[in-house]
């Protein structure tokens, strides 16, 4: 499953760093799964993007249409978020306008959320319909800032389809050290006991919690921060859940 650590000539970015910590926790999962991952150290140059793919529910059950996809691309000063989901055209957010809009994680959204230890956190949502939100957690339910502004638009959007959206979210904004993550695509499902369809990343197993605390049983995935060979850092790798919510 992994390659032997390779060398670099390259100076990493803050943003390319990022990046590799991300593989290494996508890897950690994948490894407790029994997945193939991609080697982390490759992540050490600019513009290098990684692609997931939602494809769980926040349970573990297969979801049963096309997933949500995100694709991760570090820049000099921003880690640029690309979204492509599908297009359920939930009731649209009471925000007057496309931009910042609190209270988002209740309509149809893509969330992102990026974790450093203490519990401090930066939770990313953006929708279909041009409105955005970024929250920044100190400790649990804790929010010191939110509604921070970012350059977001959506390219495509129809019914029945999919949408795409674009996001730039500066580096400054992430808590130092990040070392968990996972992404998550709501929606409202009148055939689903909840009400809403939450499809998570990095699921919890089937039957571990009778439902979501409120979205967002947060997987973290604990792992060396930075490139490191992940199987000889981490035998199994492990995981713990974190109740945040927005």
């Amino acid at each position: 499953m992994r390659k032997s650590p390779q060398t670099f000539t390259c100076r990493p970015t803050r943003a390319s760093l990022l990046l590799a910590t991300l593989l290494v926790l996508a890897s950690c999962f994948s490894l407790s799964r029994g997945a193939a991952t991609t080697p982390p150290a490759q992540l050490l140059q600019d513009e290098v993007t990684m692609e997931f793919q939602i494809t769980t529910m926040w349970d573990s059950v297969p979801v049963q249409h096309n997933p949500a996809s995100l694709t991760l691309t570090g820049k000099e000063d921003h880690l640029e978020l690309k979204v492509e989901a599908p297009f359920f055209n939930d009731v649209a957010p009471p925000c007057a306008e496309p931009g910042p809009c609190f209270g988002l994680w209740d309509y149809e959204v893509v969330e992102a959320f990026f974790l450093a230890p203490d519990n401090k956190y930066i939770e990313i949502e953006v929708g279909p319909l041009g409105h955005h939100l970024i929250l920044l957690l100190n400790g649990e339910r804790n929010a010191i800032a939110q509604e921070l502004p970012m350059e977001y638009s959506v390219t495509s959007q129809e019914i029945g389809g999919t949408w795409t959206a674009t996001a730039k979210i500066p580096l400054g904004y992430f808590p130092p050290k990040v070392d968990g993550w996972n992404a998550y695509a709501i929606h409202n499902n009148a055939s689903n006991p909840l009400g809403r369809d939450y499809q998570s990343l990095f699921p919890v197993p089937t039957g571990e919690l009778p439902a979501p605390d409120f979205l967002h049983v947060v997987i973290i995935i604990k792992a060396p921060v930075g490139v490191s060979d992940c199987p000889k850092q981490l035998e199994p790798c492990e995981s713990r859940p974190a109740e945040l919510v927005s």
